[in-house]
């Protein structure tokens, strides 16, 4: 029996493991941007979990702080939850004909995006936003419109199906630069360059207390603690603010911490850059001041202090303040 080469198969066959592979990517992006799927499952992790409900509020708000969050980046924001769905518009009605109705690839579009944002919030990786689910299903559209020209263009089975193919890798080459180069450390695909100037007095480990500045004097500060439910992504362990229960007052607002003449205090400021395809960089630079400039500082300052304790008080060694 001769075997008869299957040409349209083939190349439906390579059009399915390209749309696997753009789901796989799509649940990379959305769902385990910020963290490993073994921590998912093992609950080690810190939740992030927020909603927002009213439309094009979020869109407002990264084109108002375009400037300070750059413009690349508020556009990739915005533009990006478009981009990335624009695939999922024409590989709906490619491989099921059944689905080339718009109205199919619309609710198909709207219903995955909002698995997702569902998802994010059962599992506290993400930010729940209506606004995502908006710019999903607009590159849906697109992708659908997308499929439109295409099969109208090239209405031959086999050209047309090579026609996505080559579309889907260009989406991959595009997309996957604009990942690394915006969201690269999120993602884990690029490290971030971390390089620290002075400060060797400072401790590597967990502080004896983390929080905020509320007043000093010359030998004593004053230390809001109360911060764990403060959404702070600078903050890279909130279930941590008070490492020891030798202070009395640990589990209240406030912490007094007291200074001495050994007490090294460094003010700690941080410059972050990004490099085209090579992730970012941060310069951590530690100044040494005096415990009297402490008092100049603004309140709200982060603050981390370590010490020893004397007669249930913490006397400090090393503050470091993040102004």
């Amino acid at each position: 029996m001769k075997f008869k080469f299957d040409k349209t198969r083939l190349l439906k066959a390579v059009l399915w493991i390209l749309f696997i592979a753009y789901i796989a990517a799509l649940f990379k992006i959305l769902i385990f941007r910020y963290l490993p799927i073994s921590q998912l499952f093992s609950g080690s992790y810190g939740e992030i979990r927020s909603i927002n409900l009213i439309p094009f509020k979020t869109v407002i708000q990264d084109i108002v702080n375009s400037r300070t969050m750059g413009y690349m980046r508020a556009i990739s924001n915005t533009f990006g939850n478009i981009i990335i769905f624009i695939p999922f518009g024409y590989f709906i009605p490619s491989l099921n004909e059944k689905y080339s109705r718009f109205s199919n690839v619309l609710i198909s579009t709207a219903c995955f995006s909002l698995f997702f944002e569902i998802s994010q919030y059962i599992l506290g990786v993400g930010s729940s936003d209506v606004d995502d689910i908006i710019l999903n299903t607009t590159g849906g559209i697109i992708g659908y419109v997308l499929y439109k020209y295409i099969n109208k263009l090239i209405p031959k089975r086999n050209t047309f199906y090579m026609s996505i193919i080559i579309t889907t890798f260009i989406f991959f080459i595009g997309g996957g630069i604009v990942a690394v180069d915006q969201f690269g450390t999120y993602l884990g695909i690029s490290k971030l360059h971390e390089q620290v100037i002075g400060g060797e007095n400072v401790p590597k480990g967990k502080a004896d207390i983390f929080g905020k500045l509320v007043n000093s004097s010359s030998d004593l500060v004053t230390i809001d603690t109360n911060i764990g439910n403060e959404k702070d992504e600078s903050i890279k362990d909130e279930s941590i603010i008070v490492a020891s229960n030798n202070i009395k007052n640990a589990n209240e607002k406030k912490a007094e911490v007291m200074l001495n003449k050994s007490t090294k205090v460094y003010l700690k400021k941080g410059v972050l850059k990004k490099k085209f395809l090579k992730g970012y960089s941060l310069t951590v630079t530690y100044s040494k001041i005096s415990t009297e400039n402490i008092s100049k500082l603004s309140s709200g300052a982060k603050i981390s202090v370590w010490g020893k304790y004397d007669k249930g008080k913490l006397i400090a060694n090393v503050i470091s303040i993040e102004n």
